[in-house]
């Protein structure tokens, strides 16, 4: 049977424990027990989270494609987290069917959802939210007769309520039976789906607080903020299993990324929004009750410019390592400047482009703090955890 685990898209940040994301992994996981095809996506993570739990259950999966170039990128990372050995990567394939619904270009909105919907031999709503394209592609699949069921939304958790409309309006509530060939609702006591243990993270707590005792000679502050999605260098298919384990492992937010700093050791480089892409550590020398008014919601982004955890770093030890002070000039300048000072480029045309007040500093590539002083570095975070 090909069965069709749906969620609703959710939110950029995810929250391992959410219910939904619970329940969508030992859905996928008795489905793989029974010998069901899981039919879904890659792209939203709602739809790679059914992927991926059939999957990693021994389980089947047909995955449908924008392009047939798309199959590659889908198989990328996902040998290793299958413990299937790289030089085999399409030896995964067996377990793979693909279908692709266009030669080139990209699909109209929602016209994946509704392949696999009308694809489907069943179609469960795991948490499908009120008036959204799933709820009225699963209407139209019930008014022609074909199985529907829905999770009840207490289940589901958050995200839910087009649930409890579909419910009330006469929809099958999903039976146990339909999921493990004993009846049970494969919900507790799963265990292929055990929480592994976590990585030992080093703990806010070990580093002294900015608060408690800051540093007394200059410093420069490096602010992080959450991080949807994998970690930088992880794949996407890592970030699912860890997803999948729940707990500390699978957070995204402020704090957990500040925690993976100190645990690594390590501020990763990057040349998302630096022009040239040059790959750049960022710092201010802003004092810190200099930085409210510069803090603002980067509509574009989707996100805060930065959150309220970071590190306090003694200056001369970063300088000894290669940071330096922005240089804030016209856009028209950056081609005449020297490959070695274009990572230091900051466009700087006021009044409509202004950042002078951020006082930037930058190091390039990656920092490796494990020679760093202990007396050099605090960590600015708002409450202990």
């Amino acid at each position: 049977m090909r069965l069709a685990l749906l969620n609703s898209r959710k939110p950029l940040l995810i929250d391992p424990d959410a219910p939904w994301l619970r329940l969508t992994y030992r859905l996928a996981a008795a489905a793989a027990r029974r010998g069901d095809i899981v039919l879904g996506f890659p792209g939203p993570l709602a739809s790679e989270v059914a992927l991926f739990g059939a999957l990693q259950a021994g389980g089947r999966a047909e995955v449908v494609l924008e392009r047939p170039d798309d199959r590659a990128h889908f198989l990328e990372g996902l040998p290793e987290v299958l413990g299937v050995s790289p030089g085999s990567a399409l030896e995964v394939a067996p377990e793979i069917s693909f279908e692709w619904l266009t030669v080139g270009g990209r699909l109209p909105p929602g016209v994946r959802d509704q392949w696999v919907v009308e694809r489907a031999d069943l179609a469960v709503a795991v948490a499908v939210r009120p008036g959204g394209l799933l709820e009225g592609l699963l209407r139209a699949r019930r008014a022609a007769g074909r199985p529907v069921v829905v999770v009840a939304p207490e289940l589901a958790g958050a995200g839910s309520e087009g649930n409890r409309r579909l419910i009330a309006d006469g929809f099958t509530t999903a039976s146990p039976a339909l999921w493990d060939a004993s009846g049970a609702l494969p919900m507790e006591g799963d265990a292929s789906l055990a929480t592994p243990p976590d990585r030992p993270q080093t703990s806010l707590e070990r580093v002294p607080r900015w608060q408690d005792a800051p540093l007394v000679r200059p410093v420069l502050f490096h602010f992080t903020r959450a991080c949807p999605g994998p970690w930088p260098g992880q794949s996407r298919w890592e970030y699912l299993e860890q997803l999948r384990g729940g707990g500390p492992s699978g957070r995204r937010e402020a704090h957990a990324t500040l925690s993976r700093i100190l645990g690594t050791q390590r501020l990763i480089a990057s040349g998302r929004l630096i022009r040239g892409g040059f790959p750049v550590v960022c710092f201010t020398e802003c004092a810190l009750e200099q930085l409210a008014p510069l803090h603002r919601y980067r509509r574009h982004l989707l996100r805060w410019d930065f959150e309220p955890y970071g590190l306090a770093l003694d200056r001369a030890w970063l300088e000894a390592q290669g940071a330096r002070p922005v240089r804030y000039l016209p856009a028209s300048q950056f081609p005449s400047l020297p490959e070695s000072e274009r990572p230091w480029f900051q466009r700087h045309e006021p009044p409509g482009c202004d950042f002078t007040a951020e006082l930037e500093w930058r190091l390039q590539g990656d920092l490796d703090l494990s020679t760093l002083p202990n007396d050099a570095i605090r960590v600015i975070a708002p409450e202990h955890r």
